[in-house]
C-alpha cells in the first residue's frame, strides 16, 4: 500500500538529519520557553489574567476557568479565589463568557469543592 506524502511520519531517509536538527532546535528553543512560562502555579494564574495574543483585554474564559480549577484541585484555594474574583469584578468579558457565566462557575466550583466553598 503506498501512502501519501501528507500521511508520512517520518521525513524521507535522506532529510533525516534536517529533521532531527529541526525538532532539537525547536525542543531547545520555542518549546522549552513554552514550557518555562508555565511552570509554576503561580507563573499559570498570570497566564490566566493575560489577555490573548493580539487582544488588549480579551481574556481566554477556558484558560482562565481551567486554571482556576487546577488551583482547586491542587489545594490552592486563595490562588482560586482571587482568580475568579478578580476576573469577575473586572467586568469585562469576551463574546464567549457574561458576568452570569462567570458567576455560575464560580458558584459550580464552591459546590463541587467544599474547600473552595469555605471562603
Amino acid at each position: 500500500m503506498k501512502y501519501s506524502r501528507r500521511c508520512r511520519l517520518m521525513p524521507e531517509p535522506d532529510r533525516v538529519d534536517s529533521a532531527v536538527e529541526w525538532f532539537m532546535d525547536f525542543v531547545s528553543g520555542p518549546a522549552a520557553e513554552w514550557f518555562a512560562g508555565r511552570d509554576s502555579i503561580e507563573k499559570l494564574v498570570e497566564l490566566a489574567k493575560t489577555p490573548n495574543a493580539g487582544t488588549i483585554d480579551n481574556i481566554s474564559p477556558r484558560r482562565l476557568r481551567g486554571i482556576a480549577t487546577l488551583c482547586v484541585v491542587n489545594g490552592r484555594m486563595d490562588d482560586a479565589h482571587s482568580l475568579m474574583d478578580w476576573y469577575i469584578q473586572r467586568g469585562k468579558f469576551n463574546v464567549l463568557d457574561s458576568l452570569e457565566r462567570a458567576s455560575a462557575f464560580d458558584a459550580a466550583l464552591a459546590m463541587c469543592f467544599p474547600t473552595y466553598r469555605e471562603r
